[in-house]
């Protein structure tokens, strides 16, 4: 399940922060919704539209730009989370519009 320690470190740690924050997140609610198969954007979408009311968007986002290459992560896509690895999304500016990942200094996954 994970690619070495460090991932698994974070996503303890994100699950942490869930538990904290959330007590049950969306994504642990509706889990095959948070990993549709190309095209489905209806889904998408409602995945995307349920991250904007987690607690813990921020951290999620993070840790799936630094980790994760399917699924949805913080409100984003895999190619969304592609264009930041790429750094064509910088300190919350999109390169297009609905792209801005917000960032908090107190997100564990930041550090």
């Amino acid at each position: 399940m994970f690619e070495n320690k460090y991932q698994e470190k974070d996503y303890v740690e994100l699950i942490d922060l869930m538990r904290e924050e959330a007590g049950v997140a969306p994504c642990e609610q509706w889990p095959d919704a948070f990993h549709p198969t190309v095209g489905e954007t209806d889904v998408i979408r409602a995945a995307k539209s349920l991250c904007q009311a987690c607690p813990i968007i921020n951290a999620c986002a993070l840790y799936g730009i630094k980790w994760e290459n399917e699924g949805i992560y913080g409100g984003l896509t895999a190619v969304e989370r592609k264009y930041a690895r790429a750094g064509l999304i910088k300190a919350g500016k999109p390169v297009a519009k609905g792209m801005a990942v917000r960032t908090r200094a107190a997100d564990p996954i930041a550090r």
